[in-house]
């Protein structure tokens, strides 16, 4: 028996979420259908076949799938119990585990237990609330009802029942995909009997003059459904006859015995030729469908005329069933179409039209009679029954039985949404037609042949309702699946048709000889003036100094003993670099080849002229250099803003005055807010309506004016999920607002007030307790519902008085919304009728749907989250808009939606480069239409493997991402001019020369010039004359070497960066994590190791790591990066694989996680450092404070990943997964660091490198550096190393929450790095350097008076965020310290491989000091804790020695260090 039952458990929990859900939902909206019920019981007796279905049973069908009788269902908020007998219990235990928790309570024979049963229900039901929601016209009944009714009589006094059945009615009413699926079915069967069998019987028996009774016919009918034969011939589908059943049982009715309601039996008259009318229906896996039809044999003109007016009235109720319209509209329009009709014919009409229909024949809660104020929604299935009863016949050919007749006309039909075709009903039985032609029947002509019933031809498009519905599939579990198939050829078809329509129209737009659309604007040369008189130039310039007037816009620089101005708009760009003593100020300008955009060149009067392409200053007089550039940047700034201002000011329309209303007031909003705002701070207003547009009144007296001729769509937005309402305006043509113009403007108000005083003053305090907040809820939805009505009425009022502008209100379908990124942030993007909008966060998004010609979705491929959206305008000069990172969760949806408005789309794997696409459109449309249009979008099209070719040259290439990458990181103008200023010809590469390159030229232009730049510095140092060619300069002379300045920044160092992240995060983020390593070897894996033994492991890795930079650093300097690269991933890699082999040995630990991570780790620090070191100079603190920053994010990552996993699974499993994530980072990473890297020549094999550089030991700021960093290290890593321990055994914290604390710590060593890292880039990078190094010491001093888990926290936080910064920072000092680049690499090496012996030292130091006055339970830390903090407040303090050294020996100013 068991094997026979088979619940799905999948759709039991959906739909009975779906029952909670719209439960919560209902409390929150004013319990309008639930009744604020607490609990919902539905108690269900004996089986009784006479009964039929109803809604206890029906309830247990739409959960089970099958009817479960002596069962009682008592659903929660939380859960549901069901109360059942043993054997049913059994098929009810797979229901456990789910979405909600199901618990089945087993009954027995035991009357005491059964009654405790029950009493324990009645406690649930009490807990619940003082209202449970029941089914109080019960149909069920038996022994189990009764005693379940006599039990609940005894709280019926303290609780409330509240009529439950609306509520689950509206519940079950929308229609899954399964559901609808059945209902087609069984309508389908329906009309099948209706139209190929009854009326072929009925015509045969009338044609031969039989004589059979309504009963023997009815009979017959209902015998058809033994007929498997003929259902499984049916056209549209296959389906198992099995499951056929009748929901109405076949009914004939003429000779005037006709009952509209169905419920006598087919009486033994005779079939009577006249009016026939045939009612039946068929239920398909418990779901019913039911069609009612008239015929006409030999009708008079007085009953065809009744006929057509039924026709019409029918038409006319389906009309009116559209979502989200009221049920009783469509009654009352069947009364309204008779009244203008047939006013005489009203009291014979029924009394509704009809009724919901599902495993119910007849919902009796959603009845369409004209009080029903039920909302129709998309997915419900309703019978539709229209008829007119004892209406009198003028000309009766049988005076007895055709006196009086009766017409009635039903269908089975399922609501639409109303984005589909107009929105009407799909109407499942229209195979059974009711036309005149099928419906009249004429048998006294004999030279009339039989008309026989025109069946309904089937639209090839039957819309996402239709097709969505049908099934070729015998089983149910697998309809879904074919329904997708069928929705998805429908939708396929579609959009060929329309991409076909729009492939046509752009060849008959667009004929041959069609203009360019983008036309050929004709550049001009533009003059610039500086200086009109001479007295308008500043008195500085006698000094012969660069001075910069913002007042001209202008530059001057001395040239040859004479002040030159130059126009800011002919320079385009100014840099800074420092090389020793000097500083050097490179101004690049215009010229032919260097265009001022990316796309545009800047036309010239004589082109071949001869051209100044830089100018070089040097100088020691920092402060003037630094300060000329930024004023000149700044000047170029202003420049470019002022141009872009002009240009975006040029489609800015005046608009005509507002006319006012003067004889009364006029409508009028209070208390709102405008959208751009007006001013910085947030001021309200008001905005009123006048004749001809709308009127803002600023609180500050400022006022702005709408004509309604300037409004191109007006939008309301419900604050439904938002915490605001909105009126949105979207214009034709911008406007100005404060100093900006916009397009969109937007009125809108906040949805919440609620406010509390955290303090426990008196507000708070008279809002406290549960009742109270309650009641302050139902205040906050009934507020929300009456500012919806103020907003909408308010829009509506907008919308009268420009209605002769064609205004109309237009409002968001949250329903059809869609996440994704249009602009800087992830929002919720909804369509309209009309358009498709984001109204909440600026800046808008208003695209207009008939302006759309096709929308491509980019990044649909397998694997992939999220998906891109482009629009393409019809006009073809409009950029298209992107719409980003949608989640491809929504894709049918969007597709659906796409397909629903007829706007064509496609869709590809790849990001497309839509300026080369659109460039290729509007340049020769024609032919763009002529070559096959946007057929190359279609990667399904049948030309896909001709198209690839072709694709391809509008794919994004490397370059193209690199391209766009920089123009958005770039500022205003080209911060790599200097690079490409200084290239030879026209023909270079855009890369420039390689440094070895641009060196050597620059060394024989300076012997050309006389001598190199060091004999050029000794001979001034000694008196003698300044450079040649330079007479009367105080300042800084012109430098005719075009030595270029060192690279900062752009796409590919930024790449550097992001690689050099993930190394970082691998290499200190193990590191980092060993404190949970060392937490779970010294209390699980090696208890009876000492905490001195177990960090020996960790500090041999770190001393490693860094002590390789003595041979890791030459070897950089040689040229092997590369493969110190790929080597030191793959041994760092094969060192965690070999760990998670190891047993309880120490030394197999020690081998695998000390010396071989180690080695692998310093064959990688030395290039992640060096290689962002080498790519810039201004922004090197900066970059090296991100790439450091890996570190703790690494650790972070790590620490959560051991934790996480120790407790799941092996130690083994879990440090092969760190493993695993550790191989694939540095698959990122490393094409990032080494994608086109050019800024490296001067690391070659052929060029040796020193591997010992002797000359640094007798540098003074070396070994002040070196020492510096020794005493930090020493001390650094013993708070990390030690923190996890100290939690768990001093403080009593379990390893989980200590883990946690050194998380925290990681993770605030992250701003710490990046706010250093920031305050380097400005003020130089010792004071922070210096200032984090001292407090990181009293901090670890400070750490002695933690006693509590909360100061604990603190102090980890307060002690990663100033510790971090002593990474970054003295990588950024270091080429200061070495200012020769070609030792740089030997010199860091050395420095870190002594500073490495602190690492080496350091915890274990620690380690050992714990250990003594330790006990069992206890250890000592205070020795641990003074150890650490005083040797690095040691190392701070020499670190002011280091800045005296470098300010006296590098002959550098200590703010720039």
């Amino acid at each position: 028996m068991a094997d026979e039952v088979s619940i799905d458990k999948a759709q039991f929990h959906n739909r009975l979420a779906s029952i909670i859900t719209q439960w919560k939902a209902d409390k929150r909206s004013g319990n309008n259908v639930f009744g604020d019920v607490g609990s919902i019981a539905v108690v269900m007796g004996k089986t009784d076949e006479a009964a039929g279905f109803h809604k206890a049973n029906a309830l247990q069908f739409w959960l089970l799938g099958y009817e479960f009788p002596t069962t009682l269902f008592l659903i929660t908020l939380e859960s549901i119990y069901i109360l059942t007998t043993k054997k049913k219990a059994i098929y009810l235990e797979p229901l456990k585990d789910g979405k909600t928790p199901v618990e089945v309570i087993v009954r027995g024979k035991d009357a005491a237990e059964n009654t405790a049963q029950f009493e324990r229900c009645l406690e649930i039901i009490k807990n619940a609330g003082k209202k449970v929601g029941v089914i109080k016209r019960e149909d069920s009944t038996g022994p189990f009802v009764t005693e379940w009714k006599s039990a609940f009589s005894e709280i019926s006094k303290d609780v409330e029942e509240v009529e439950i059945s609306p509520a689950l009615s509206a519940v079950m009413s929308v229609k899954d995909q399964g559901e609808l699926s059945a209902v087609r079915n069984a309508s389908r069967a329906t009309a099948a009997v209706m139209a190929d069998y009854f009326v072929e019987t009925m015509s045969d028996i009338l044609d031969k003059d039989k004589k059979i009774t309504h009963k023997a016919l009815s009979n017959k009918i209902a015998d058809k459904i033994e007929d498997d034969k003929f259902f499984k011939s049916m056209k549209g589908g296959d389906f198992d006859p099995v499951n056929l059943d009748w929901s109405v049982s076949p009914i004939v009715m003429s000779g005037g015995n006709f009952d509209l309601k169905l419920r006598s039996e087919p009486d033994d008259s005779n079939l009577h030729a006249g009016v026939i009318i045939a009612a039946l229906g068929l239920r398909y896996q418990t779901y019913a469908s039911m069609i009612a039809r008239t015929y006409l044999v030999d009708p008079n003109k007085s009953q065809e005329s009744t006929y057509k007016l039924l026709l019409s009235v029918h038409e006319a109720v389906l009309k009116e069933l559209k979502d989200g319209a009221p049920a009783k509209n469509a009654y009352n329009k069947a009364i309204a179409t008779i009244k203008a009709k047939k006013p005489e014919l009203v009291d014979n009409f029924v009394k509704h039209v009809g009724a919901g229909i599902g495993i119910e024949g007849v919902d009796s809660t959603m009845v369409l009679n004209g009080k029903n104020g039920r909302i129709l929604k998309d997915g419900m299935t309703l019978v539709v029954t229209t008829g007119f009863s004892d209406v009198e016949n003028p000309n009766p050919q049988d005076k007895k039985k055709d006196a009086k007749y009766s017409l009635m006309l039903s269908d089975t039909i399922r609501i639409n949404a109303s984005e589909v075709g107009s929105g009407e009903p799909f109407v499942f039985t229209k195979k059974a037609g009711s036309d005149m032609d099928s419906a009249a029947f004429f048998f006294n002509d004999d030279e009339e042949e039989e008309k026989k019933p025109a069946k309904a031809k089937k639209d090839p498009r039957v819309g996402a309702v239709a097709s969505s519905n049908i099934t070729k599939t015998r089983l149910r579990g697998q309809g879904g699946q074919s329904a997708n198939e069928e929705k998805e050829a429908a939708r396929r078809e579609h959009q060929r048709e329309l991409h076909q329509k729009k492939h046509n129209d752009g060849l008959a737009n667009y004929a041959e000889g069609h203009a360019a659309l983008n036309g050929t604007e004709e550049k001009k040369f533009k003059r610039f003036e500086s200086y009109k008189y001479d007295t308008q130039i500043p008195t500085k310039v006698k000094d012969l100094i660069i001075v910069a007037d913002p007042r001209n816009n202008s530059v001057i620089m001395p040239i040859m003993g004479r002040p030159v101005p130059f126009h800011i708009n002919t320079i385009k760009n100014a840099s800074t670099t420092s090389e020793g003593a000097w500083i050097f100020l490179r101004i690049n300008f215009l010229s032919p080849g260097q265009g001022v955009g990316r796309k545009d060149d800047q036309p010239f009067e004589d082109p071949s002229a001869q051209f100044v392409r830089s100018l070089t200053y040097r100088s020691k007089d920092r402060d003037h250099m630094a300060d000329i550039e930024s004023q000149i940047t700044e000047m170029k700034k202003a420049a470019v803003r002022r141009d872009q201002e002009k240009k975006d000011m040029e489609d800015v329309v005046e608009q005509d005055k507002l006319v006012e209303i003067r004889n009364r007031r006029p409508h009028r909003l209070d208390n709102i807010y405008m959208r751009p705002t007006m001013e910085s701070k947030r001021v309200g207003g008001a905005v009123e309506v006048h004749h001809n547009g709308l009127r803002y009144h600023h609180m500050a007296g400022q006022k702005i004016d709408i004509l309604f001729s300037n409004v191109k769509h007006l939008f309301f937005q419900p604050c439904v999920g938002e915490l605001i309402v909105i009126i949105h305006v979207h214009l034709v043509n911008p406007i100005i607002i404060g100093k900006r113009k916009t397009k969109d403007i937007q009125f809108l108000r906040e949805a919440t007030t609620e406010q509390f005083d955290e303090t426990g003053n008196r507000k708070r305090k008279h809002r406290y307790g549960d009742e109270e907040e309650f009641e302050a809820e139902q205040e906050e939805k009934r507020r929300r519902s009456a500012l919806d009505k103020e907003f909408r009425m308010f829009a509506e009022k907008i919308a009268d008085a420009g209605k002769s502008e064609g205004m109309s209100v237009d409002m968001p379908f949250r329903d059809l919304g869609f996440n994704g990124v249009p602009a800087r942030s992830s929002v919720t993007i909804q369509p309209t009728t009309d358009c498709l909008v984001q109204l909440t966060e600026p800046p808008f998004l208003v695209i207009t749907l008939t302006d759309i010609e096709v929308v491509h979705l980019e990044r649909v491929q397998f694997g992939l989250k999220n998906f891109d959206m482009v629009v393409i305008f019809k006009d073809f000069t409009r950029p298209p808009a992107h719409i980003n990172t949608i989640p491809v969760e929504s894709l049918d949806g969007v597709k659906d939606w796409l397909d629903s408005v007829d706007i064509p789309f496609s869709e590809g794997p790849l990001n497309l480069n839509w300026g080369t696409i659109m460039k290729t459109v509007t340049t020769d449309p024609h032919a763009f239409f002529a070559e096959g249009g946007w057929s190359f979008l279609d990667t399904e099209s049948d030309a896909e493997s001709d198209a690839e070719e072709e694709e391809s040259a509008f794919e994004m290439s490397e370059e193209d991402f690199a391209s766009e990458a920089s123009s958005e990181e770039e500022s205003d103008f080209d911060d790599d001019a200097s690079a490409d200023a200084s290239g030879g010809s026209d023909e270079s590469d855009d890369e420039g020369e390689d440094w070895d390159e641009m060196e050597k030229k620059a060394a024989r232009k300076d012997r050309d010039g006389g001598g190199s730049e060091d004999e050029g510095r000794s001979r001034k140092s000694k008196g003698k004359a300044p450079p040649p060619k330079v007479k009367n300069v105080k300042a800084p002379s012109v430098i005719v070497s075009t030595t270029p300045s060192a690279p900062d920044g752009g796409t590919r160092a930024w790449l550097q960066v992001a690689g050099s992240f993930l190394v970082f995060g691998n290499l200190w983020g193990l590191t980092f994590a060993f404190g949970s390593f060392v937490s779970y070897y010294e209390l699980t894996l090696l208890p009876d190791l000492s905490s001195s033994t177990i960090s020996w492991i960790g500090t041999t890795s770190t001393t490693l790591l860094i002590f390789g930079g003595i041979v890791s650093g030459p070897l950089f300097d040689r040229g092997y990066f590369r493969s110190m690269l790929i080597v030191g991933a793959l041994v760092e890699t094969l060192g965690l694989m070999l760990l998670s082999l190891c047993k309880a040995s120490y030394w197999q630990i020690f081998l695998t996680q000390g010396i071989v991570t180690g080695l692998g780790n310093s064959l990688l620090y030395i290039p992640g450092l060096a290689l962002v070191g080498r790519a810039f100079t201004k922004n090197r603190s900066l970059a090296m404070g991100i790439t450091t920053c890996g570190a703790p994010i690494g650790g972070i990552i790590y620490t959560i990943t051991f934790e996480h996993l120790i407790s799941r699974m092996s130690f083994g499993w879990t440090v092969r997964i760190m493993a695993f994530i550790m191989l694939s980072t540095y698959c990122i990473a490393f094409p990032m660091i080494l994608w086109r890297v050019k800024n490296l020549a001067d690391l070659a094999p052929d060029r040796p490198r020193k591997l010992f550089d002797a000359s640094a030991l007798r540098d003074l700021p070396f070994w002040s550096y070196t020492s510096s960093n020794f005493l930090i290290f020493c001390g650094y890593m013993v708070p990390f190393y030690f923190m996890s321990s100290y939690g768990q055994i001093e403080l009593g914290m379990s390893r989980s929450d200590a883990n946690y604390v050194l998380v925290i710590s990681q993770a605030a060593s992250v701003l710490g790095r990046l706010v250093a890292s920031y305050a380097a880039s400005k003020i130089g990078v010792m004071i922070p350097w210096i200032v984090c190094g001292l407090s990181s010491g009293i901090l670890c001093l400070g750490w002695i008076g933690v006693k509590s888990s909360g100061a604990f926290i603190v102090y980890a936080a307060l002690y990663g965020c100033f510790s971090g910064a002593l990474i970054p920072l003295p990588p950024s000092v270091f080429p200061v310290v070495c200012p020769d680049i070609k030792v740089l690499g030997a010199r860091m090496g050395m420095s870190q491989g002594i500073g490495s012996m602190a690492s080496l030292i350091g915890p274990p130091i620690a380690g050992a000091l714990t250990s003594i006055g330790a006990t069992a339970e206890h250890r000592n830390y205070l020795g641990l804790q003074l150890f650490g903090g005083a040797i690095m407040a040691a190392g701070g303090c020499n670190l002011v020695g280091l800045w005296i050294l470098l300010i006296r020996q590098r002959g550098l100013k200590s703010k720039l260090i």
